[in-house]
């Protein structure tokens, strides 16, 4: 009877220290939203798909296509540098596919650093509007500065106030409880690694809290009753978003983050879905800007062959449009060939539904 009573108390005493060593649910969250919020290069392979009804693109130039079930997949796949500012150097794909008619994917690489998108194509789809085909294995540029009026303040003053406002941000998500545990699915083992497996779900106050503190601390002033409304309204569609999370056991780093909501919306009922793979956190990253980058020119898709509408003057700067020379090209070109390049160019705007 001793011995029983020996082997009872031994087995409650074991119970209890592992279960008094087994952090909760909600420490585990906390901990490993501080512990990403200092994490400043990790590599990612990022899904992204979109199901729901869809313009079912059999004939481009038509302006009522009908809506059919379809999905949109974005895939890719790379490292993120987030140490000073955002980039990305990345790899995937993008496909489009609507009934039984409709698939178009295109497939490439893209990077971002110093407010400026890079990408590279190495497979694009037919289509009838424009020709993808000249972007294939040509790096293209296009800066986000060009869309700014304002000039462009990088004084080291300017810098300080950045590193202000970083700090403040890591902060506050450090201190927000965006996810609820509904479910504890216990420590398991993923790639080799133990890690904790929970289903979560989105605390809607919590991210209305941060959307407001966040934009008092980024852009120093508070959301507008339109804002607020917005905002209130976005949040209240996802309110059912759930999702899992795997979070290192000896780390508290997030390996894998799964999320997915439904939304109704004019279309009807579209599904959202996340899922996203972490790694390789605080490695030297070294993202450098592509060698024989163009300017991105959208005209130049739209163009008929011949017909030279090079925004850059030829010299790979900016420079404003040569309006004399394009018409010194029109002028010159034979008029059967002329007609022939205005009915595509037409033909063209027709498909992107362009009205006169």
């Amino acid at each position: 009877m001793k011995k029983i009573f020996q082997t009872v108390v031994l087995s409650l005493v074991v119970l209890f220290l592992a279960t008094a060593c087994t952090p909760s649910p909600e420490k585990v969250i906390k901990k490993m939203l501080k512990k990403m919020s200092e994490v400043n290069t990790y590599s990612l392979d990022l899904r992204v798909g979109t199901h729901g009804q869809f313009p079912e693109l059999t004939d481009m130039s038509g302006t009522q296509a009908g809506l059919v079930p379809g999905s949109l997949i974005l895939a890719f796949d790379g490292v993120v540098d987030i140490e000073k500012d955002l980039a990305y150097d990345m790899a995937g794909s993008v496909k489009y596919k609507v009934g039984d008619s409709t698939e178009l994917k295109v497939v490439g690489d893209i990077k971002y650093l110093d407010n400026k998108m890079y990408f590279q194509l190495s497979e694009v789809p037919n289509t009838q509007i424009a020709d993808l085909s000249q972007l294939r294995g040509t790096w293209y540029k296009f800066d986000f500065a060009d869309l700014s009026l304002a000039p462009q303040d990088l004084s080291k003053k300017e810098s300080k106030v950045d590193e202000k406002v970083n700090k403040k941000m890591r902060k506050l998500i450090q201190s927000t409880d965006f996810l609820d545990v509904v479910k504890d699915n216990g420590k398991v083992d993923l790639n080799g690694r133990e890690v904790f497996h929970y289903e979560v779900k989105l605390n809607a106050s919590e991210v209305e809290k941060f959307m407001r503190e966040a934009t008092e601390i980024v852009e120093d002033r508070k959301l507008t009753d339109e804002e607020e409304t917005e905002m209130e309204k976005t949040i209240q569609s996802m309110k059912d978003l759930t999702g899992q999370v795997w979070i290192g056991e000896d780390d508290n780093l997030l390996y894998r983050l799964e999320v997915g909501v439904q939304i109704e919306n004019e279309q009807g009922q579209m599904r959202y879905d996340i899922a996203a793979d972490f790694d390789n956190f605080d490695e030297k990253v070294e993202i450098k800007e592509p060698s024989d980058v163009r300017d991105f020119n959208m005209a130049e898709l739209f163009m008929p062959a011949g017909m030279n509408f090079d925004m850059s003057g030829g010299s790979g700067v900016d420079a404003d449009i040569d309006i004399e020379e394009q018409l010194k090209q029109i002028e010159n070109m034979d008029p059967e060939e002329l007609q022939k390049q205005l009915e595509e160019l037409q033909k063209g705007f027709d498909g992107m539904n362009v009205q006169y």
